[in-house]
C-alpha cells in the first residue's frame, strides 16, 4: 500500500503462513460440529509435528553458537559486576560481542546489531567495525576476501542486511566489484593512518580475549593492560589508553 518494505522475510516466514492457516481453520470450522473433532485432531497432530521439526532441525543451525554463548555467561556476569555504563568492552569474539549488551550495561566496541540497539549512525558503526578488525590484525586483503565470499559478518557490517540476501528487501541489489573495492580502499586508508587520536574516538576499558590466546599486539601498542582475570574460556583485561 505504501511502497515501503520492512524486511519482507518476516512477513513471509513468520506472519503470512500463520494468517493463511488461520483463515483455513476458520473456514473449515464452518463445516459444522460433526467435523470439528476430526479437524481439531488433525490440526493438533500437524501443529505438534511441525513444532518438533522446528525445535530439532531449523534451530540446529545455531546450536553451537548458543552453546558458546552459554559458556561465556560467567565472564559476562563478571563484566556486568565491574563495568560502568560509560565504559566500553572490546571482545575478540564476535558472538560474545553481540551477546554482551544483554548481560551488562557497559558499551561494546562493535557488535552485529550495534547500529540497531545503540542508535549509532551508520558511519560510526562502520568505523567501529574498522577498529574491531584493526585490533585483530586483519588487513584489507582479508576484508576483500570476506566480501567476495559474501561472508555474513563483513557484508552486514559494511553494507547492511539488505545487501546480503534477496529475501530481506523488496528490490535486492547484489554487491558489485566496484562497491567492494571502494570499501576495501576505505579500510586500507583507515588502517594505514590509524593513530592514538583514532583510538581515542572509541576508547576501551576492558578486553575479552580467548583463554590461552596472545594479547593482540596492536591493542598493546595503544593500551596498557593488567595481567588479566581468567574466566574460562576467556581472559578479561583492564585497559588504559597510553599517554601520547
Amino acid at each position: 500500500l505504501t511502497g515501503r518494505s520492512l524486511q519482507p522475510v518476516h512477513y513471509e516466514v513468520f506472519i503470512g503462513n500463520y494468517v493463511a492457516v488461520l483463515a483455513l481453520v476458520l473456514s473449515l470450522w464452518q463445516l459444522g460440529p460433526s467435523h470439528r473433532t476430526v479437524l481439531s485432531f488433525i490440526l493438533g497432530v500437524a501443529a505438534f509435528s511441525w513444532g518438533v521439526y522446528e525445535a530439532n532441525v531449523t534451530s540446529a543451525v545455531l546450536d553451537e553458537a548458543n552453546a558458546h554463548r552459554d559458556r561465556a555467561r560467567p565472564v559476562l556476569r563478571r563484566v556486568s559486576e565491574i563495568c560502568r555504563a560509560d565504559e566500553t568492552v572490546f571482545s575478540a569474539d564476535f558472538i560474545v560481542a553481540d551477546e554482551l549488551p544483554t548481560a551488562a550495561s557497559c558499551g561494546v566496541l562493535w557488535a552485529r546489531h550495534l547500529h540497531i540497539f545503540t542508535g549509532a549512525s551508520w558511519e560510526e558503526s562502520k568505523e567501529r567495525f574498522y577498529q574491531q578488525i584493526y585490533w585483530l590484525a586483519l588487513d584489507e586483503d582479508w576484508l576483500e576476501a570476506q566480501l567476495r565470499a559474501r561472508n555474513f559478518l563483513a557484508v552486514y557490517a559494511l553494507f547492511g542486511w539488505g545487501r546480503l540476501s534477496n529475501r530481506l528487501v523488496a528490490n535486492p541489489q547484489p554487491l558489485t566489484d566496484e562497491e567492494i573495492m571502494v570499501e576495501v580502499a576505505r579500510y586500507a586508508t583507515f588502517r594505514q593512518g590509524f593513530n592514538r587520536e583514532a583510538a581515542a574516538r572509541a576508547p576501551l576499558s576492558y578486553a575479552l580475549i580467548g583463554a590461552g590466546e596472545t594479547f593482540p599486539a596492536r591493542l598493546e601498542q595503544f593500551y596498557e593492560h593488567d595481567a588479566g582475570e581468567p574466566s574460562e574460556p576467556f581472559t578479561l583485561y583492564r585497559l588504559l589508553l597510553r599517554r601520547p
